[in-house]
């Protein structure tokens, strides 16, 4: 019997040791709050002109659990552009990643110190050192970067190439990635070709290209740095049924009304007597109808938002004609009767805009796929009631002397009526979409997500007006559709969600423009972007309707207006890119599981140790009562 005592209390007490053990929670708790520190090479150019070197600089990051801060260890002047451009490559490298950005805190440091820091140029390698920190990639240190970060995860071009080469040389560097496209430069000061990659190999170095964040990714092997062959991504439209039904619908309404328009543009045009303005409606309806037809090719190749989008600018165009006519030969008191009609097809869309958001600003969860078509609809709400306003003030004060302001005039209020019908037909693919088994993303994480994205919007303005100093009205237009999305983020995140997006594709675009040797190369480079994420989106369970949308109006563009497809790209990119993340954020676990990760940090030898103590008392307690219990029988 005492044998059998004794080994309960030496089990007692050995129990007792393992769950006042300090050490184990404390070091799991600790190993998450551990901060990440990495280093990267970096080049840059000092003096003008004739006097320009290059430097090399060290890139240093510590990331920290924190509340999203940026903090620059810096002894010189920061330029606007430099600091712009760091908060945008944090933020972008954290959505790669797939972290939140606030739950960090970021410290970054370029050494050695120089008088002072501008331009953007380090933009490319700040996001890869985020990406490899936060996803334990290892970073060769014998890769430099340089590039511009733009906001659609492209690399946009950077100065003084040659003098960077040159100073790579000298920090030990074999590898150096450049922005794509530029292996062959000029001399600012003569004009002459530079080939860098002859320069590289003078100095032994290595030149890769990359035109876009993955593509630096690969070359470094991280897991992220592979885009997979367009050609073998077979995502259609068409195979939606659900949006197939749907918009050869819309085809077809579309069909007729064009059809009723042209015979009654016909009738107009042989009843007006002012030749000029006749000019202007055939000039008009010319045009209509070869849009009509790119959109009857289309629909014969199965592209059915292509063709669709093409007969609304068809429709529209005529229906300018058409009341252009009509008030010349009727008098210009008739365009009471257009503004009637455009004001009730207003009053239809804006009543489906309060209804909308009413459904998905209350509700607990939401499905990301509905999340997505209410998005879109409230995106055609925001042009439709810009446009709206815009001309109901000029109809205040039109001069229907002046034949180019009427035709404005009644352009902005076809296009209006339009895309209110735009905004009701939408509404119909939303309430039809089915979501039982659809993603959903809680209202909660929503706004938090919401809160980040108006952020990234402002940052990437903030880092666009670095770059672009000139502030047109398309420019001036971007600041408010981003101070709108701010204002409204907390009261109605969902419409907030809509205006940020595209904003944010109209900025990537504009930047992609600007920093673009080619226009189509750089729009086929967002295209497989967009393709690769919408076929990541599908392996989520999300259906990206949208985005091949998009990706389907980028490709009838291509040709005849790169830009174009370049902004429709950017918008199925910044879609997919953000609904992605709304994913990620709902299945984010806690960082420390209690229960699930007691030992994660706790050295192996320790577990062993302590696992064989145990094991040990336990057949010491055993054979010690089975010796206690034969002895009492033998008594």
């Amino acid at each position: 019997m005492l044998r059998a005592f004794t080994a309960l209390i030496m089990l007692a007490a050995i129990m007792l040791s393992i769950l006042t053990l300090p050490p184990l929670f404390s070091v799991a708790y600790t190993g998450n709050n551990q901060s990440l520190r990495g280093s990267l090479t970096v080049l840059a150019v000092m003096g003008k002109g004739a006097n320009t070197r290059g430097i090399p600089l060290k890139l240093s990051m510590e990331i920290t659990r924190g509340e999203g801060k940026i903090y620059l260890s810096l002894t010189s002047l920061a330029g606007e552009d430099f600091q712009a451009s760091v908060k945008l490559s944090i933020l972008i490298g954290t959505i790669v990643a797939g972290k939140d950005y606030t739950n960090y805190n970021y410290y970054v440091e370029l050494e050695p110190h120089v008088n002072s820091i501008s331009g953007p140029s380090a933009g490319a390698a700040i996001t890869t050192l985020t990406i490899a920190l936060l996803n334990g990639l290892n970073i060769n240190e014998s890769i430099a970067i340089t590039g511009v970060m733009l906001p659609d995860i492209t690399i946009g071009p950077v100065g003084g190439l040659p003098k960077k080469i040159e100073a790579a040389s000298k920090a030990g560097v074999k590898i150096v990635i450049i922005p794509s496209g530029q292996l062959i430069v000029r001399n600012p000061i003569t004009n002459a070709t530079i080939n860098i990659t002859s320069i590289a190999r003078e100095y032994g170095l290595n030149v890769m290209e990359a035109s876009n964040l993955y593509e630096i990714l690969k070359i470094l092997g991280g897991r992220y740095g592979y885009l997979k062959n367009t050609s073998v991504i077979t995502l259609k439209l068409s195979s939606i049924p659900v949006f197939k039904n749907t918009v050869s619908k819309w085809i077809n309404e579309f069909n007729r009304t064009y059809m009723k328009l042209s015979n009654k543009v016909s009738i107009e045009l042989n009843l007006c007597r002012d030749k000029a303005l006749s000019n202007i409606a055939i000039k008009i309806t010319k045009e209509a109808k070869e849009r009509f037809n790119e959109a009857l090719r289309e629909l014969y190749e199965d592209e059915l938002y292509a063709s669709v989008s093409d007969m609304f600018s068809a429709v529209i165009s005529l229906t300018t004609a058409y009341w252009l006519l009509k008030g010349c030969i009727d008098g210009w008191d008739t365009l009471n009767v257009l503004i009637s009609n455009v004001s009730s097809e207003v009053h239809k869309a804006l009543n489906t805009f309060e209804t909308i958001t009413r459904e998905l600003n209350s509700a607990y969860s939401i499905s990301i796929n509905k999340l997505s078509l209410g998005v879109e609809v409230l995106k055609r709400v925001y042009e439709m009631n810009e446009t709206f306003n815009s001309v109901m003030l000029r109809y205040k004060s039109i001069k229907y002397s002046n034949m180019s302001s009427v035709l404005n005039l009644i352009d902005d209020l076809s296009y209006t009526y339009w895309r209110a019908d735009s905004v009701l037909k939408w509404c119909e693919l939303f309430n039809i979409v089915e979501d039982a088994t659809d993603p959903h993303v809680k209202l909660s994480t929503l706004r938090r997500v919401v809160e980040l994205l108006t952020y990234y919007s402002k940052v990437t303005l903030d880092y666009m007006g670095t770059l672009i100093k000139v502030r047109d009205t398309y420019i001036n237009d971007l600041y408010e559709l981003v101070n709108k999305a701010s204002e409204i983020a907390e009261t109605n995140p969902i419409y907030s969600l809509s205006l940020s997006m595209d904003a944010i594709a109209k900025i990537s675009a504009l930047l992609s423009a600007s920093y673009s040797v080619n226009m189509t190369k750089k729009a086929l480079t967002l295209r497989a972007i967009s393709l690769n994420l919408a076929s990541s989106a599908l392996s989520q369970g999300f259906k990206p309707l949208v985005t091949l949308t998009y990706i389907e109006r980028g490709d009838s563009l291509l040709k005849q207006d790169p830009y174009l497809s370049i902004y429709f790209y950017d918008l199925a990119l910044t879609n997919t890119m953000w609904y992605l993340m709304l994913i990620q954020a709902h299945r984010v676990k806690p960082a420390i599981t209690m229960i699930a990760q007691p030992y994660q940090y706790i050295p192996i030898s320790v577990l062993i140790m302590v696992l064989i103590t145990c094991i040990t008392l336990v057949i010491g307690f055993i054979l010690g009562y089975g010796y206690c219990r034969r002895s009492r029988m033998k008594a």
